[in-house]
């Protein structure tokens, strides 16, 4: 004998809180890759949607990555090195050589503690770049990747507004 399965409105309102939440813990695992934390000041990993901003050497066009394993040049300038290239972090940020402390905010407000200073001192504003189709972007070389007419052209914002990524200081995403 088969019994009818009787649900009322509260039951349906559990099954649909419990489904939406499974749901949203699956897109939000998909849409960020696990972060691995490195405790080193100048690793930054992207927390969501988005891409770092660099600079090609070659032909001054900008390139996208979510590689964060960032440095500084022989000129204090924040870059990126991929397969013995610089590539310039765009906006450009100078660190001061001096620095004894960097602190790159959730939002991507990088300071730095200098001496005869007891507050930090502003240096930059990292930027994201956002696409409607960030999956149709073209790889340049390993990890930086160029727009195309499907992905769409870069929007730039400051992380954490317009929905775009924050980012999280001393980690690197496990994947890029």
């Amino acid at each position: 004998m088969i019994s009818a399965m009787r649900f009322n409105i509260r039951d349906l309102l559990w099954l649909t809180l419990v489904v939406g939440l499974v749901t949203a813990a699956w897109l939000e695992r998909r849409a960020s890759p696990p972060v691995r934390f490195t405790g080193q000041p100048l690793d930054v990993a992207i927390a969501g949607e988005g891409f770092f901003v660099v600079t090609d050497p070659a032909t001054s066009a900008s390139l996208f990555t979510r590689l964060g394993s960032l440095t500084t040049d022989s000129a204090s300038r924040l870059i990126l090195s991929v397969n013995n290239t610089e590539f310039l972090i765009n906006p450009a940020i100078q660190i001061s050589p001096d620095a004894t402390a960097i602190s790159i905010s959730p939002t991507g407000r990088v300071a730095v503690q200098v001496p005869d200073k007891s507050d930090l001192v502003a240096v930059g504003q990292l930027q994201l770049a956002k696409f409607d189709k960030p999956n149709k972007l073209k790889q340049v070389v390993p990890a930086l990747y160029t727009d195309t007419p499907e992905s769409g052209l870069a929007l730039l914002c400051l992380p954490g507004h317009d929905g775009v990524a924050t980012v999280i200081q001393g980690a690197l995403a496990k994947r890029y």
